[in-house]
């Protein structure tokens, strides 16, 4: 059975085992297979009862637990949190846990993400898996398998933003072990999109990764995905701009817009695609909800706002 394509008769709609499907989702259970206590069975089960016919899957990100926001599956215990990886050791990582070696490969991950995936196709659900995440900032690139004092491989020091750019061959040379791992063992499932990675921002701050920067390494660890797999949906978007081009020249609070100069944001699933180039579909954003606490603002008093409708939480 072909997996999920865009539908050839009407590019809004899906095709699925030979019939058109609209995508409904309304879950933040991105960390189902990574938090260790989390049923999964009884989540998918209850999905599909509701009508629920898409989830995504993180498969490496772990999101960072606040006073604000202190759970989700994907803020899972540093106990119960499973990675692609074994915690081997030597060592510890930050979260005082053993360190990551990245050479090899955790049993338990992918068991898991094998019994999901089978679960969900016998719902009818679609997966999409986002492979890679932005990490945000220092506290959460803290929390990531592949943050040089997490694992074996003995990096020097490296910038939370550089994790989306092919600046550090090492890294990069990682994350497409990941990707390739990820793509061969979940190609053979026909409810499955690749997502390259989780809200991509580049130009957080001087001297960090580009847009375009950001961009090419989106479209290199895309055309990883097509040396391994040529038939599967791939979802992703062109990166956001954490700045305004003039902001540096702005006075008053120090407020982070997440929103390019156009304050347009491409639409994840209009952006699905069969090669690794991304459709210029946008979707312009008319109005700036504002969240509070967990902002990239200068202080927790300050509003901003998030052009990403995951980040309004």
């Amino acid at each position: 059975m072909p997996p999920i394509t865009i539908h050839p008769d009407n590019p809004k709609l899906f095709l699925f085992r030979g019939a058109p499907r609209v995508l409904v989702t309304a879950t933040e259970h991105y960390g189902a297979v990574m938090n260790r206590p989390f049923r999964f069975a009884r989540y998918l089960a209850d999905a599909a009862e509701r009508g629920i016919t898409c989830t995504r899957l993180f498969v490496l990100f772990r999101e960072m637990q606040s006073v604000l926001n202190p759970y989700s599956t994907c803020k899972p215990e540093s106990l119960d949190y499973i990675a692609p990886y074994p915690r081997t050791g030597p060592g510890t990582a930050l979260d005082g846990q053993p360190r990551f070696d990245l050479s090899g490969w955790n049993p338990e991950f992918f068991d898991r993400l094998e019994r999901f995936l089978t679960l969900a196709s016998e719902y009818g659900i679609i997966v999409e898996i986002t492979l890679l995440s932005n990490t945000y900032g220092d506290g959460v690139w803290a929390l990531q398998a592949l943050h040089p004092a997490n694992n074996l491989d003995g990096w020097t020091d490296i910038p939370w933003a550089d994790y989306m750019s092919t600046r550090h061959p090492a890294l990069f040379a990682r994350q497409v072990a990941h990707v390739r791992k990820i793509v061969e063992c979940t190609r053979r499932f026909d409810n499955v999109i690749y997502e390259i990675c989780n809200e991509p921002g580049g130009e957080a701050y001087h001297g960090a990764p580009t847009l375009a920067e950001v961009n090419a390494w989106q479209e290199a660890l895309a055309r990883e995905v097509r040396a391994v797999d040529d038939t599967h949906l791939i979802a992703g978007q062109e990166a956001f701009a954490y700045r305004l081009p003039d902001e540096s020249r702005r006075s008053g609070p120090d407020v982070f817009q997440f929103a390019d100069a156009s304050f347009t944001m491409p639409s994840t699933l209009s952006t699905c695609t069969r090669c690794p180039t991304w459709s210029t579909a946008v979707r312009t954003t008319t109005s700036a909800p504002s969240c509070r606490g967990s902002c990239a603002c200068a202080s927790c008093a300050t509003t901003a706002w998030r052009s990403t409708p995951s980040a309004n939480r």
